[in-house]
């Protein structure tokens, strides 16, 4: 599971960092929007990282709804990932 977690916060990471950088270098009108931006792939990661943890969520907490309890947990490596990507972004291209 530890490998499927890592697998998606590189994708995540790596995807934000190439719309951030389309945004910045080279002045994509559509990339202007934050919200495809930041949120696109931050919203994929979450999805990403619920479908990597529900079946561990079902195994360890089979009195917790599924869907509820996977995506909570998904929370936790989604800010991890995203504040990684924001210090990386930050300090390369600046705000």
């Amino acid at each position: 599971m530890m490998l499927k977690v890592l697998i998606v916060a590189i994708g995540h990471v790596s995807l934000a960092l190439w719309l951030y950088q389309g945004r910045v270098c080279n002045k994509h009108m559509i990339l202007h929007s934050d919200l495809l931006v930041f949120g696109l792939p931050t919203l994929l990661a979450l999805c990403a990282y619920g479908y990597v943890i529900r079946p561990e969520v079902v195994k360890r907490l089979p009195a917790a709804p599924p869907a509820i309890a996977s995506l909570s947990l998904a929370l936790i490596p989604t800010i991890a990932s995203l504040e990684i990507f924001l210090y990386i972004a930050f300090n390369r291209y600046g705000t």
